[in-house]
């Protein structure tokens, strides 16, 4: 067989190595070839001498899996078919798909890690969802989303407690270097973090020159953040839906929401419409369902597979610009075309980045004793505003007219 003349695609695996995990270098060189018919690549690095398969960092790695039938498990993966539908479809054995989806998901963690940084975007929504597993036990589901790009920036799953809302909120702000505004529903946790997460600490001036000084509080002058509450009768029907400001004036978030033309009004529709997306492709994750998962990790890695492929290689007709279709990584600058399924699996991936390092340093400050006091010591005042209001019921108050008047 010919070998291939480009290679910046490749990098090298080797990380003593100076151009560890950097592609579009030429220290790449054709070796040999392997494999039991001799159609893999034996690749060297010219810096470090390392040889290496091509196949290494990619979802082929180590496995006698073609490559057709890794990319029909993709896509069975991409559509929420059943494990044993997969396995019958692609003529493996549902344990290979099983082990398939956690090799994937694994991979698809480290490519967030890796390109998701840096991300210019005015504004983020987060929202959660609730699953139900085997048994009785019972798992939460949350997740940012870009609003101008739809590209899903963090996932956590677990409890549905403050930790939950610091890492989500934490993981954002380290991911978005641009960001300017954030959007969620009514859940009181989000408060606390966005004003731990980007709050500075400053000391009151003394009102008077006796007593003890004021102590420290919190300031948040970085991000404009608004909820949005949905609000029910005691029949838990919806009867309206308020908007409320926490930092920042309902002005100024309006005015920011139409600099950047992603609407009129304050909303989380793009995060509610991903979710409503997500349960129509996995089963597990619908309010009514048979397709249950068993445990957590099940749970997160087919979660995991889902997004990594809701970003780099479904396209969304929303964000098609002159005919030319476009997935939420190439809205966000990440990518320069569409991944498609032989590209997404052949994609090395090595870790490069310590990403989860600083994300653990930064919820270790959000959390330190100073932060969290003057946290508690600030107090917020929201600012409300009704968007929908539902309408009087003209029969129920026509029978009480005709009522009076007999």
């Amino acid at each position: 067989m010919t070998p291939n003349t480009d290679y910046t695609k490749y990098c090298c695996p080797n990380p003593s190595c100076n151009f560890y995990a950097k592609k579009n270098s030429e220290n790449i060189k054709h070796r040999s070839w392997t494999g039991k018919h001799k159609n893999i690549q034996r690749l060297k690095c010219t810096v470090c001498k390392n040889e290496f398969s091509s196949r290494c960092g990619t979802i082929l790695a180590r496995s006698s899996l073609p490559l057709d039938k890794t990319t029909r498990i993709m896509k069975c993966f991409r559509w929420g078919v059943p494990d044993h539908a997969t396995a019958d479809i692609c003529e493996v054995d549902p344990d290979t798909v099983a082990a398939v989806r956690l090799r994937t998901a694994e991979r698809a963690k480290i490519h967030h890690d890796n390109e998701a940084q840096e991300l210019r975007d005015p504004a983020a929504q987060a929202d959660e969802l609730y699953v139900r597993m085997g048994g009785k036990s019972t798992c939460w589901l949350a997740a940012s989303i870009l609003v101008s790009s739809l590209f899903v920036v963090a996932i956590c799953l677990g409890p549905r407690n403050q930790k939950m809302a610091d890492l989500l909120i934490a993981e954002t702000h380290l991911r978005c270097s641009w960001l300017r505004a954030f959007f969620t529903d009514g859940w009181q946790c989000y408060l606390g973090s966005i004003m731990r997460c980007f709050g500075q600490t400053y000391r009151p001036q003394r009102q008077s020159s006796q007593g003890p000084r004021p102590k420290h509080r919190l300031k948040v002058t970085s991000i404009l953040y608004a909820q949005v509450v949905k609000m029910c009768d005691a029949c838990y029907k919806l009867i309206g839906i308020q908007a409320r400001s926490w930092i920042g004036s309902m002005r100024e978030c309006l005015d920011w929401v139409k600099l950047f033309k992603i609407g009129t009004k304050i909303h989380t529709a793009h995060i509610e419409r991903f979710w409503a997306t997500f349960r129509c492709h996995q089963p597990f994750a619908r309010r009514r369902t048979r397709c249950w998962v068993k445990s957590i990790p099940s749970c997160e890695a087919r979660t995991w597979v889902w997004v990594s492929l809701y970003n780099w290689v479904i396209t969304h007709t929303s964000l098609t610009i002159n005919g030319i279709k476009r997935t939420p990584a190439m809205a966000a600058g990440l990518a320069d075309h569409i991944l498609s399924y032989e590209e997404y699996v052949l994609l090395p991936v090595f870790a490069c980045t310590d990403f989860q390092e600083r994300l653990q340093r930064h919820l270790k400050h959000m959390n330190s004793p100073e932060i969290v006091q003057a946290a508690a010591r600030t107090n917020l005042e929201k600012e409300t505003s009704m968007m929908w209001e539902k309408p009087p019921d003209t029969k129920t108050n026509l029978i009480i007219g005709e009522a009076a008047s007999c």
